[in-house]
């Protein structure tokens, strides 16, 4: 029983290190929005950023291929991580594949890879545009062939920025962040003090029983 209770104790320690680590994003940036050709994909200039989204150019990917969005300057969006839980008013989408897809594009051009990340957004292939039909299959079948990916520090993970008055949200790419090492006694405080309290409260029983 001590030992169930210590290993639960251990996953509640690392979900609070995992929810500090992961609360760098912004609530909101401010940004214009270019698209540069016919096939849906973006130009995302941060004009005012935060956290782990500076200020800066971002490849910005159309969530929605049968939906306008026009091309919008300093347009303040609501910043999402499809690493974590999202509102209920935010469009659903398959966020495991298009992550894996923004992670694994090998020698595939922005066209293809729009279409993939279509495809997990609206829960189908699209029948227009100019692509690679060989390289779109096979980005399918690899994020098919790995429903639950969650991609790890060195690799990207997709933001949606998103204003509820719009057609669509737009998605960018983000690194996934290190913590720093000095910063480790930080993070550690507050889960050293939710472990002491819990020892302290078993040890109290303890000694009742």
């Amino acid at each position: 029983m001590r030992k169930m209770k210590f290993g639960i104790l251990l996953v509640f320690a690392v979900l609070a290190l995992v929810s500090v680590a992961s609360a760098g994003l912004p609530s909101q940036v401010t940004a214009n929005i270019v698209n540069p050709g016919s096939q849906s994909y973006w130009d995302v200039d941060v004009t005012i950023g935060g956290g782990d989204i500076p200020a800066n150019n971002y490849i910005g990917w159309c969530s929605y291929a049968y939906t306008h969005l026009a091309n919008g300057i300093d347009v303040p969006f609501n910043v999402y991580s499809s690493l974590g839980l999202l509102p209920a008013n935010l469009p659903s989408a398959n966020w495991n594949k298009i992550n894996y897809v923004i992670n694994h594009k090998g020698t595939a051009d922005k066209f293809t890879i729009q279409r993939a990340i279509w495809h997990y957004a609206i829960n189908g292939p699209i029948a227009w545009g100019t692509y690679d039909v060989a390289k779109y299959n096979a980005l399918i079948a690899a994020a098919d062939a790995n429903p639950t990916y969650v991609p790890d520090v060195g690799e990207k993970y997709a933001v949606i920025l998103w204003k509820s008055t719009s057609s669509q949200p737009v998605v960018i790419e983000v690194p996934i962040p290190t913590i720093p090492s000095p910063e480790f006694p930080t993070l550690a405080l507050p889960v050293a003090m939710m472990i002491g309290v819990v020892g302290a409260v078993q040890y109290v029983r303890a000694r009742k029983e």
